[in-house]
């Protein structure tokens, strides 16, 4: 597939099935995310393979904290489940912390190019991925899970990976005319 079709055929998957990923497939998506460009090549990029044992503890942690806000519904609760459970993997991607606000600007740039890496070449293997973020990121007990620092690593994303149940369709954009420029 051409890198092109990759691009334009890319989705966030929101709902995967139980099939096992191949975990030579996840490894290489490590390996090429680590080409993502780096101003300075600070290479402050972490990742952390989520073993069932650590995704229970998350999962409790998401319930718990959806719990606080309201009450889970049956149906809602199974469905985090089935998404803690039976989704192939769950990588957490860290950031390394740069006081400096301008490296720590660039460096969460590296980030997001990594997770685009992750996503395109996971994409070209028949592998959907999705990028979560929110509240469980900057929760104290996540960083206990994962037993980091947040003085020495930012935990960035919940990156989920795993066969699509459903394949969403693409969302129309605007005509890229709109956002260009010549001056």
């Amino acid at each position: 597939m051409s890198i092109s079709k990759v691009l334009e055929g890319r989705r966030t998957i929101h709902k995967f099935n139980s099939d096992k990923v191949d975990p030579k497939i996840i490894d290489e998506a490590i390996r090429l995310a680590h080409f993502a460009p780096n101003h300075k090549l600070t290479q402050p990029v972490r990742y952390i393979k989520a073993s069932a044992e650590t995704r229970e503890k998350f999962l409790q942690l998401a319930i718990e904290m959806k719990e606080a806000k309201a009450p889970m519904s049956p149906e809602k609760k199974s469905q985090m489940k089935k998404k803690y459970r039976e989704t192939s993997d769950l990588i957490i991607i860290n950031r390394v912390h740069n006081k400096n606000p301008m490296i720590a600007k660039e460096d969460y740039a590296t980030v997001a190019m990594a997770i685009q890496n992750i996503s395109l070449f996971l994409w070209e293997h028949g592998v959907g991925s999705k990028w979560s973020s929110g509240s469980i990121l900057e929760n104290p007990r996540t960083y206990d899970i994962l037993g980091l620092n947040p003085n020495d690593e930012i935990v960035e994303a919940f990156l989920w990976v795993g066969m699509a149940e459903v394949v969403p369709a693409p969302i129309p954009r605007r005509n890229i005319s709109e956002f260009v420029r010549e001056i």
